[in-house]
């Protein structure tokens, strides 16, 4: 099923559905409703509201198995990684054909569907969070996609290309985090969308570079700089808001 062609309401029903199979107890015209209201207003949308603050005050990391978590899952793959990948198919030429992807915190797993399908040769992998809801669908998914969901993203000893969309936010040391993968799978080139300066459920108003706080703003640059430091430079690719960031390995 070729899922890159097919128009947002589609994939909302074919993914309602799946996920209704899955998790029979799910309300789905509940779901229906929280998702209406995070596209309206996602700042305001009240769910999202209750699952931030459950994770702002003492950094609950329940709420990534909340039975409706999902709704902001799917929200953020319509509403921007479908876009990012997307723009990426125009310009597959800057990412030199790779044999193997990982999709970083691949959530619904629509995200590392979607790559599969843009580069059907390649080896493609997902990230998500064990013992997760989110975990469940993604290996429900991956094998009528042809991509393998994993927990250990350290497994494979190299991958050539990573994206990461909504990811390295999660992440309360995201420069050490960067740092380790790099070394670890030695990407040749990482497809990037940061967006330190938001605040959602799982991202950190205050960051840790080792034992210092660092600002959402200043992370954001220093985010960068860490790349360059390890021997990216960021590719001109054209993409609105220059997103997806594309960083090559000089």
């Amino acid at each position: 099923m070729i899922l890159i062609n097919k128009k947002p309401k589609e994939l909302e029903k074919l993914f309602l559905r799946k996920y209704g199979e899955l998790f029979p107890n799910i309300d789905l015209d509940y779901a229906k409703e929280l998702i209406k209201e995070v596209k309206k207003d996602y700042t305001n949308a009240k769910y999202q509201n209750l699952l931030e603050k459950r994770w702002y005050k003492d950094t609950d990391f329940t709420v990534y198995d909340d039975d409706y978590y999902f709704t902001d899952l799917w929200f953020c793959f319509l509403e921007y990684s479908r876009k990012y990948l997307k723009s990426l198919i125009k310009y597959k030429e800057i990412v030199r054909n790779p044999s193997s992807i990982l999709d970083l915190g691949c959530g619904i797993g629509y995200t590392t569907a979607f790559l599969k399908q843009i580069f059907p040769e390649a080896k493609v992998y997902g990230s998500n969070i064990a013992n997760t809801k989110q975990f469940k669908f993604c290996q429900a998914i991956s094998k009528k996609y042809n991509f393998e969901v994993v927990s250990d993203i350290y497994q494979f000893g190299r991958v050539d290309l990573i994206f990461a969309s909504e990811y390295f936010e999660h992440i309360e040391k995201p420069l050490e985090h960067l740092e380790i993968i790099t070394y670890k799978l030695s990407p040749k080139v990482l497809v990037l969308a940061n967006s330190f300066n938001t605040k959602s459920v799982g991202h950190f108003l205050v960051y840790k570079d080792r034992e210092d706080s660092i600002s959402q703003k200043k992370m954001s640059r220093m985010f960068n700089e860490c790349l360059r430091g390890l021997g990216y430079k960021q590719v001109k690719t054209g993409f609105w808001n220059n997103r997806p960031a594309v960083w090559s390995k000089v």
